[in-house]
Order: structure tokens, then C-alpha cells, then sequence
């Protein structure tokens, strides 16, 4: 008993590694309509993808938007026993608001050098939830993490050619788990959750953008690492339906737990081609995952025994390439289509019910339409992950079988000039 309710401690403590496996991009969606490319694209989503590049905007601008995330995964277990289940995940809604607005000298042009304003948005964060009944519950039930980035932002125009930013990411966000507790006496689970908020942490976004007088552009972007700790967060069990002899055996305690979480830090390099009907644009992302080698799992008092647990990760770093359109079909009217390789960070023998993550193709479309100061942008985007088994476990948390993701993101965004 001791050594099982000791695994589960361990396997619970990877909720970090959901957030590492399943970094959100969908912070604009002119950009997610274009694979994902906006570094040498100045827009009001610059101001996390690029804020060298705000300084570029004409004029004020206000914009928000959503991406509701229909996703599903599925299990296969062969050996030793045959099982199969799919998640059964709630829509989740990852989203942006930006606002930015011109201060200070103006160009030959009439655009304000000095751009400042303000971000929010959610970079990591998602849910997963298991049927119920899936054999493989000790793993998980069923998970929700949320990380809301703030970021205060300024970008100044050194020339009409050139433009440096700079954002501070105040960081806040939560964390829910449920697993379930085998009881082998009556073969019920009990079911422990682990549940708090994150402290404030505090990061930062360097920007530059470059662009030339024949329509080039070239734009360079870091996100630092940020590290999010959770502190005195709630770990509490329901051993309903379960045995005396369980209960009195296992030591379940509702107690505290503190850890912590490494959202990596990123580089990202892009260029562009646009003219007056015709926008074209590339993104390398290089994102430093080796930073989540292991997680640790403080606990106030003992559970069976232990009053913390180390889980190993031992994550890549991992690239993404994008390429996307954007083409005028009117003066009002855009067409837009793009397309990105992800590569896994996460090593073989390191997959969890939390992250069954394996390299993916993601395929994008939208049309953005101009009501003169008003524009208003619809996406698609649909994530194939690559189905990929893993016969042993390296982890007391890692799990063997074969996992099939996909997933289907629609978006929507409006944004207004003036």
C-alpha cells in the first residue's frame, strides 16, 4: 500500500509537464490563420509576438480575441491487458486583449515614434479530462492549468526602418488534478486532488523588428523563462466507497503542497515579403524546454510516509517552422492560409497521461474584412499530432500504450484602428 499511494504522489506532481507539452500559441488570430507566423508582421498581436514591432502601427489600436480548443485523445493498451479510452475534455478557451496607443515625436508620415500599451494573454495552460471508468485513473482524471500573462509594454521607432520593444510579463495562474486511489479490497477508487493558485512571477519580452523599402522584413523576439510556484495549495482525498481496511491502512492526510514550474523561455526569428496585395512570412521558434529536468513536491505532512517526491521530465528543447499567406482579394477582404511542424520535447519513455505529446502538424486558414476602422478576423486551425507508443516507463508517472491527438481550434478576433 505504502508503495502505491507513494507512485501516485509522484505521478501527481507532473502537472507541470501538461503545461511543457502543450504550449498555446493562439494569441492572434491573423496570425494563427497564418501558420502561426507574425515575428516580421507588425500588428496589434505584436505585443507578444514582437514588440519591436508596435512601433510600426500607425495609429491606436484596441483588439481582442478567442480560440476555443476541441481536442481529443486517445489510449490503446495491448499488453499486458487489452484496454482503450479518449479523453472527454471541456472546450477551453485560451484568449488576448491588447491595446496600444502613440505618444511623443511623430515621422515625416505623421506616425507617433513611441508606442505603449498592454497585453493579456494565455500562453500555457489547457484541460484534459479522462472518461470515466478508463482503466488507467491512478494516472489521471482529469487535469485544468492556467497561466494569464499581463504584460505591460513600450516600442519606440529608432527610424521608419527600425523598431525595439519591450514588455514585463506579470504572470498569475492555477492549478487542478484528480487522480484516482485503487482500493484492491473493493475494487472503488478514492480519488485525491491537488488544487491552488500560482505566486506572481515575473518575466520579460525583447523585440526587434528591421524592414527595407522594397517590402522585407525581419523580425527577432525573446520571451524569458518564468518561473511559477505554487505555495501552500490544497492536496485533499474522498475515499467514498472505499474499505475500512483501506482507509486505516493507506495514511491519506489532507495536507499542503508547494512546487514549482518552469514555462521556458523563447526564442523566435521571422521574415516577411509583403506588397500591396500580397504578404508572405516564415517563423523559426526555438523553445528551451531542457530547462524542466525534474519537478519537485513538497508536502506540509506526511502522506504514507513521505513528505515530498522528485518526478524526473528531463525535456528537449524543441523547434517549430511556420509558414503562412495572407492575400488581398479585395481592398476589404483577406484570404489567409499558413502551416507549421512542431517537434516534440518530450523524450521517449517520458510520456504521461498529462502529455501524450508527439510531433504535429498544424494547418491553418481565415479571412479578415474591414469595416473601415473596425476589422473583424475568423481562423481555423488543425493540430495532427503523430500517433506514437511507448512500450516501457522510465517514471513512476510515465505510462505505456499508444496515443493518437487531435485537435480543432476555431478562432475568432476583432480589433479596431484609430
Amino acid at each position: 500500500m505504502k508503495k502505491l499511494v507513494l507512485s501516485l504522489l509522484v505521478g501527481a506532481s507532473s502537472f507541470a509537464a501538461y503545461a511543457g507539452g502543450f504550449q498555446v500559441v493562439l494569441q492572434g488570430v491573423r496570425q494563427t490563420s497564418m501558420g502561426n507566423v507574425a515575428t516580421a508582421v507588425p500588428d496589434a498581436a505584436s505585443m507578444f509576438f514582437n514588440p519591436g514591432a508596435v512601433a510600426m502601427l500607425e495609429g491606436n489600436v484596441v483588439s481582442a480575441g478567442v480560440s476555443p480548443i476541441i481536442s481529443r485523445v486517445s489510449y490503446l493498451e495491448s499488453e499486458p491487458y487489452y484496454s482503450e479510452a479518449k479523453t472527454d475534455n471541456p472546450v477551453s478557451l485560451p484568449f488576448y486583449l491588447y491595446a496600444a496607443f502613440g505618444f511623443g515625436p511623430e515621422n515625416a508620415n505623421g506616425v507617433k515614434r513611441l508606442k505603449a500599451g498592454v497585453g493579456v494573454f494565455t500562453p500555457f495552460g489547457s484541460t484534459v479530462k479522462w472518461e470515466d471508468g478508463w482503466a488507467k485513473q491512478s494516472y489521471l482524471r482529469e487535469l485544468s492549468l492556467r497561466a494569464i500573462y499581463i504584460q505591460p509594454t513600450v516600442s519606440f521607432m529608432l527610424s521608419d526602418y527600425i523598431g525595439i520593444g519591450a514588455g514585463l510579463d506579470v504572470v498569475v495562474g492555477s492549478i487542478d488534478l484528480k487522480r484516482g486511489i485503487p482500493d484492491p479490497t473493493t475494487g472503488n477508487f478514492a480519488e485525491v486532488k491537488f488544487s491552488g493558485t500560482t505566486e506572481t512571477a515575473l518575466g520579460y519580452n525583447l523585440g526587434l523588428f528591421v524592414k527595407s523599402p522594397d517590402g522585407f522584413s525581419f523580425g527577432l523576439n525573446y520571451r524569458s523563462k518564468v518561473t511559477s510556484e505554487v505555495k501552500n495549495g490544497d492536496v485533499t482525498f474522498d475515499l467514498t466507497g472505499t474499505s475500512q481496511t483501506f482507509q486505516q491502512n493507506a495514511n491519506l492526510q489532507d495536507t499542503k503542497f508547494s512546487s514549482s514550474l518552469p514555462l521556458p523561455a523563447v526564442l523566435t526569428l521571422g521574415f516577411a515579403y509583403s506588397n500591396d496585395k500580397l504578404t508572405v512570412a516564415t517563423d523559426l521558434r526555438y523553445t528551451q524546454w531542457s530547462d524542466y529536468k525534474e519537478l519537485k513536491f513538497e508536502f506540509q505532512d506526511p502522506i504514507a510516509g513521505a513528505t515530498r517526491s522528485v518526478s524526473k521530465r528531463k525535456y528537449k528543447d524543441a523547434l517549430t517552422l511556420g509558414i503562412g499567406a495572407e492575400y488581398g482579394v479585395t481592398d476589404a477582404l483577406k484570404a489567409r492560409i499558413g502551416a507549421y511542424y512542431d517537434f516534440t520535447p518530450v523524450p521517449q519513455g517520458y510520456m504521461t497521461a498529462e502529455t501524450p505529446d508527439a510531433n504535429a502538424l498544424g494547418l491553418t486558414a481565415g479571412l479578415g474584412y474591414s469595416l473601415g476602422k473596425l476589422n473583424i478576423n475568423a481562423g481555423f486551425l488543425f493540430v495532427n499530432k503523430e500517433k506514437r507508443s511507448q512500450l516501457a516507463a522510465s517514471d513512476a508517472n510515465t505510462i505505456s500504450g499508444t496515443f493518437k491527438t487531435q485537435a480543432y481550434i476555431p478562432s475568432f478576433g476583432v480589433s479596431y484602428n484609430f
